[in-house]
């Protein structure tokens, strides 16, 4: 059995229900890249989805980073992390960097983010679109 969209978007749910923007990234990560491993590449569909997640993806990962660095703050100061970055946290901010490398199609993706993924994901997939995705399940609404 090949795994399914649904199956993706179900992960996704899941890990967004459970506030794992780190999760949430992953799963959209993967989910789009197995809709460019699994279907053609001149599928207009197919490739707007997988971008859609990629953007996804990266907006989370950039937003778990974000979180983790207001926490951090919270419990620890805001001066604290002139020392730099956690590594788990300078993972996310790098694997941001990669894919906006890596995939050509998402050069600017971050300049057009929304404030937070949290907040703000949900209406922009609808707007476009987007079948359920980490948009829907992270959403703080």
């Amino acid at each position: 059995d090949k795994p399914k969209i649904a199956a993706f978007d179900n992960a996704i749910d899941v890990a967004g229900n459970y506030g794992l923007l780190n999760l949430v990234a992953l799963m959209n990560e993967r989910c789009a890249l197995w809709l460019l491993e699994e279907c053609p590449f001149d599928d207009e569909k197919n490739t707007f989805l997988a971008t859609e997640y990629l953007k996804v993806s990266m907006w989370c990962y950039h937003d778990w980073v974000s979180s983790g660095i207001q926490l951090f703050n919270c419990f620890f100061g805001p001066n604290t992390l002139s020392i730099g970055l956690p590594r788990n946290f300078q993972g996310a901010l790098n694997k941001v960097n990669q894919l906006e490398r890596q995939y050509s199609v998402l050069a600017g993706a971050m300049r057009s983010k929304p404030p937070s993924a949290l907040s703000s994901t949900r209406r922009q997939a609808y707007a476009l679109g987007v079948r359920q995705s980490a948009a829907f399940s992270v959403s703080s609404d």
